[in-house]
């Protein structure tokens, strides 16, 4: 049997996980870190035995804060997943949840051995502790408030941390976001709104600035291309989204060259109302029909043309073979033996006739 000499427990050290500290105190309040503290220490001394009989309205006092304070940093640390509440004889019991062995089910990786997983265990919570220091959460959050010209609620704090580990996004990223948004629109319209755009940017495999950069140089090199063949049609506007996939569609999936598909714009100068539509026809018809080239254009072209002039020619010159003829009733009448007799020899046949 092993035991521990029993000491004064005001005297004790509190042990507080590292990976609480890296995930949860950058989006806390003051007040909610003091109450998880106070009550993380009455769990930790004596495990769940109220010597001190310490509850909501002892912290309160402790605290110098509201009773409902109280209960909404409860609530919080318990949709942060730290605690659960239970109710047991109309009174809140905290238990404290074991954020280590929590973390390690949400992130086990299958296929992995028991001996490898427990080799790996300490491994990954101090990989996870890296990643979030490295990512300098406080730092942050300091950097968007200054561009938002306000302080963030611990609810915005609390969904700019999802959406990080949801989208695996950079920090920095974050910041470049709410600088974007600063830039175009003069203020951050909300934060809902700046996850909208880390959506969008995960969405594009984007997820640090420099993956950001190449998306925006490949966007931009897109835009001049929309407006390349938007001025060769005529339009003075930028092309819907259905224009934009259309168009993609000519280079990405046909693999059109821009020389190809300015030569299907030169096709629509006759045409009273050109439009992608009618584009997308010409260029779908060559893709079909093979034709890759300029030369392959100009070999249609040039097959069309001589078929259109012997379609005219004819047109202009009907056969006079027999087959182009109009044909009537007596169109297959053959003269008979009478073309033999003269006019004399048949009336001298008509008289017999009548004789008899």
């Amino acid at each position: 049997m092993f035991f521990r000499s029993k000491t004064k427990e005001l005297y004790n050290d509190i042990l507080v996980p590292s990976l609480f500290l890296d995930m949860y105190l950058p989006i806390c309040t003051g007040n909610q870190l003091k109450v998880y503290l106070l009550g993380y220490r009455e769990a930790l001394f004596f495990n769940g035995i109220n010597n001190r009989n310490i509850d909501n309205k002892e912290i309160s006092k402790i605290l110098n804060i509201s009773i409902d304070e109280v209960l909404e940093a409860w609530i919080f640390w318990e949709r942060m997943g730290v605690i659960k509440i239970h109710d047991k004889d109309q009174k809140n019991i905290i238990e404290f949840i074991d954020l280590k062995t929590e973390y390690l089910k949400s992130h086990n990786n299958d296929g992995i051995s028991d001996e490898d997983d427990n080799i790996n265990k300490s491994n990954d919570i101090d990989s996870s502790i890296e990643t979030y220091s490295s990512q300098n959460l406080v730092n942050m959050y300091e950097n968007i408030e200054a561009i938002s010209a306000r302080p963030l609620t611990p609810n915005e704090r609390l969904d700019l941390l999802n959406a990080i580990e949801k989208y695996n996004i950079d920090s920095q990223l974050v910041v470049h976001a709410f600088e974007s948004v600063a830039r175009e629109t003069g203020r951050i319209k909300s934060i809902k709104y700046i996850i909208a755009i880390l959506k969008s940017w995960f969405d594009n495999s984007i997820k640090t600035k420099e993956d950001l950069m190449i998306y925006e140089k490949n966007r931009s090199e897109k835009n001049d291309i929309y407006r390349v063949i938007f001025s060769n049609l005529g339009f003075n506007r930028m092309p819907t989204s259905y224009e934009k996939e259309t168009i993609d569609t000519w280079f990405e999936d046909y693999h059109m060259s821009m020389e190809m598909v300015m030569k299907a714009c030169s096709k629509s100068i006759n045409t009273p109302n050109p439009n992608i539509k009618y584009l997308d026809k010409i260029i779908s018809n060559w893709y079909n029909s093979g034709i890759r080239t300029l030369e392959d254009v100009e070999k249609e072209d040039i097959a069309y043309a001589k078929k259109k002039a012997e379609k005219t020619q004819y047109k202009a010159n009907p056969s006079k073979s027999s087959s182009s003829q109009k044909r009537t009733k007596f169109h297959n009448f053959k003269p008979s033996l009478t073309g033999k007799y003269s006019n004399e020899e048949l009336n001298n046949l008509i008289k017999n006739l009548n004789k008899k």
